[in-house]
């Protein structure tokens, strides 16, 4: 064969026959891989603390981000998740991402991600209402303040 395949899967079908006339034939299935999939959009950061990206299924991706470096396996979905070590201050980093597929290709690349500063809460009341403050989760995200608070918890923003 001089031209090469592209990536995808191809039957294959081989018929032996031995100097008896006797015949065997087997088929396979031959998968072309050439290339890594590093997923089509940057790693975002969760209100959780989750990194999370896409990629291809099975494929070990190497995380690193302000010198922290962790590895995660790509879901069968093809997304994966890290939760961020604690310490991270909110602000802009680096993430640098690189990924090797079951197949044995790479694929390296750098994204900005930007983790939210969290807002403290202040609670005023007697202790049965101490609670509340763990109840609770403030985050800016892109411009917008997401309040979540666990179920039977009422909310009240004022200005």
């Amino acid at each position: 064969m001089t031209d090469a395949l592209a990536d995808g899967e191809y039957p294959v079908m081989v018929r032996i026959e031995d100097a008896l006339g006797n015949v065997e034939m087997a088929t396979w299935t031959l998968v072309v891989d050439t290339v890594a999939e590093l997923g089509t959009t940057p790693p975002t950061i969760t209100a959780g603390g989750h990194l999370t990206g896409t990629g291809e299924p099975g494929a070990s991706v190497t995380l690193t981000i302000a010198g922290v470096t962790t590895v995660v396996v790509v879901a069968a979905d093809g997304t994966w998740s890290v939760l961020l070590p604690s310490g991270f201050a909110a602000g802009t980093y680096s993430v640098n991402v690189a990924i090797r597929d079951l197949a044995g290709n790479t694929a390296e690349n750098s994204f900005v991600v930007t983790i939210a500063p969290t807002a403290v809460l202040a609670t005023t009341g007697s202790s049965a209402h101490s609670s509340i403050a763990t109840a609770l989760a403030l985050v800016l995200v892109g411009g917008y303040l997401h309040l979540t608070a666990a179920r039977r918890h009422r909310v009240r923003v004022r200005r």
